[in-house]
C-alpha cells in the first residue's frame, strides 16, 4: 500500500482542530443559553415586593404592651375567655395569618401573627397573653366596671391596702366584693364589703393577725377563757356592714360552736359580737363592729353586752329641703312685692284735710272765762264760752290768724 504522505496528516489534524472548535462554539452557545435563564427568573423575582412588616397590631378593648417589633404581650381577667386581634400589613400585598377572634385558655397563651410578603419572605410576631386564673388587686377597677361581675374574690396580700379612692368605687358599684390573703395557698382571712353598705369612704388596711396589745385586758375580762386573739391593723373609720371570713381551723374543730367578742381600749366589758357560730370547713364568718380586737372562745362568757354594728351615717333629704328653702324665698319675694306696692298706692292717694286738725294751739293762747266756783281746773273750758286762739294753718304755710271759737259740747268750734 502506499505510504501516506504528510500532508494527509496535516488535512487531518486540522479537521480535528475544526471540530473541536465547532464544539467549543456549540458550548459557547449552551453556556450562554444557561445563562440567559437565570437571568430572566431573577428579573421577575426583583418586580416583586418583600415587605413583610406590619403597620399596626391591636387587640379590640385592652392595650398591648410592646418589647419590640415582633414581640407583644398581654395580661387579661379571668373572666375574657376570647380576645380579637387586627393586624394591618404596610403592604397592602402581603399577607396576614393568625388574626381575628382567639381562645384563652387559663394562664399563658402564646399567639403567632405571620406577614408573608408577595415575595414569600415571612415575618412572624408573637404576643404572649395571661388569662389569669383569678382577680387581683389591680382588676378591681375593670371589675366595679363590668356589670356582670359580682360577689367575687380579689387577692390581696398580706400588707394590702385599699385606699379610700378604691372604696369610693366599690360604694359607687354597690357590689359585694370578697378580699381574700392566702397563705401558701392556704386561704386565711377575707374582708366581705358590700358597696351598698359603705359610708364615707377611707383608706382600709386589710392585714388581720393574732398579735393584740390588748391581750392582758382581754384575758382579764375574759376570766383568762381559753380562746383565739384577732387583732386587726385598721384601728379606726372601720367599713360599715363589713364581715370578716377568718381561719379558725388551727384551733377548733369544724362542728364546734363558738362565741366572738369585741374589745374595745380601756373598756371594762367584753362586748358580744356573735354567739354559737358553727365551725365550717375550718372557718366563721362575723360582722365587724366599732373595735379592732377580737376574742373567739367556745366559752359563753358572763359580764358583757351587745355590740353595736357599724351603723351607715343618715344623710339629710337634701332635695326636700332645697324645694323649703326655695319655696320660702319665693313667699319673701312675694311679700315684699305686695308691701311695696300698698305703700306706693299709699303715696298716691290725695289727703283731704281736716281744718280741725289742721290747728295747732300755739304756747300764746288765752282763754277768757267768768270765774266759777264750779270750775274744779282753771285750764278747762265750759260750754258756751268764748275764746280767742291762735293758730297755724300748716296746710297753707305759716299763717297766724286770730279768730273766735265757741266751746260746745268740750270742743272747739272755730268760726272760721
Amino acid at each position: 500500500p502506499p505510504t501516506p504522505s504528510n500532508n494527509d496528516d496535516n488535512n487531518n489534524n486540522n479537521n480535528n482542530n475544526n471540530n473541536n472548535n465547532n464544539n467549543n462554539n456549540n458550548n459557547n452557545n449552551n453556556n450562554n443559553t444557561n445563562n440567559n435563564n437565570p437571568k430572566t427568573d431573577n428579573e421577575q423575582n426583583d418586580t416583586k415586593s418583600n415587605n413583610n412588616k406590619l403597620k399596626e397590631i391591636s387587640v379590640d378593648g385592652f392595650e398591648l404592651k410592646k418589647i419590640d417589633n415582633n414581640h407583644y404581650t398581654l395580661s387579661v381577667t379571668n373572666d375574657v375567655s376570647n380576645i380579637h386581634i387586627k393586624a394591618t400589613p404596610e403592604d397592602s400585598k402581603s399577607k396576614v395569618s393568625g388574626a381575628g377572634n382567639r381562645d384563652l385558655k387559663v394562664g399563658e397563651n402564646n399567639i403567632e401573627i405571620v406577614v408573608t410578603a408577595e415575595d414569600g419572605s415571612k415575618n412572624t410576631i408573637n404576643i404572649k397573653v395571661t388569662r389569669k386564673d383569678g382577680y387581683d388587686l389591680e382588676d378591681l377597677n375593670s371589675i366595679v366596671k363590668n356589670s356582670k361581675i359580682n360577689d367575687v374574690e380579689i387577692k390581696i396580700n398580706a400588707d394590702s391596702k385599699l385606699t379610700a379612692n378604691d372604696m369610693e368605687k366599690i360604694k359607687n358599684s354597690k357590689k359585694k366584693l370578697n378580699f381574700s390573703y392566702y397563705n401558701n395557698k392556704k386561704l386565711m382571712y377575707t374582708w366581705i364589703i358590700d358597696g351598698s353598705q359603705l359610708d364615707s369612704p377611707h383608706d382600709l388596711l386589710t392585714t388581720v393577725s393574732d398579735d393584740s396589745d390588748n391581750k392582758k385586758d382581754v384575758l382579764k375580762l375574759s376570766n383568762y377563757a381559753d380562746g383565739l386573739f384577732v387583732a386587726l391593723q385598721q384601728r379606726n373609720s372601720l367599713p360599715a356592714g363589713a364581715k370578716l371570713k377568718l381561719f379558725v381551723g388551727d384551733k377548733f374543730s369544724d362542728g364546734d360552736s363558738v362565741n366572738v367578742y369585741s374589745y374595745a381600749s380601756g373598756g371594762d366589758k367584753l362586748q358580744l359580737v356573735k354567739n354559737k357560730i358553727t365551725v365550717e370547713d375550718g372557718y366563721i364568718i362575723f360582722d365587724i363592729v366599732n373595735s379592732s380586737d377580737y376574742f373567739v372562745t367556745m366559752t359563753e362568757l358572763s359580764n358583757t353586752e351587745k355590740a353595736a354594728p357599724i351603723e351607715k351615717s343618715k344623710s339629710f333629704p337634701i332635695i326636700p329641703i332645697v324645694v323649703f328653702i326655695v319655696g320660702l324665698c319665693s313667699l319673701g319675694i312675694v311679700i315684699l312685692f305686695l308691701v311695696k306696692k300698698r305703700k306706693k298706692q299709699d303715696d298716691q292717694t290725695p289727703i283731704h284735710s281736716n281744718p280741725v286738725a289742721n290747728i295747732t294751739t300755739a304756747p300764746t293762747s288765752t282763754v277768757t272765762a267768768e270765774p266759777s266756783s264750779s270750775v274744779q281746773n282753771t285750764n278747762a273750758v265750759n260750754a258756751n264760752q268764748t275764746m280767742n286762739t291762735a293758730y297755724t294753718n300748716y296746710s297753707s304755710g305759716p299763717v297766724n290768724s286770730q279768730t273766735n271759737g265757741t266751746v260746745d259740747g268740750g270742743y272747739i268750734n272755730p268760726n272760721v
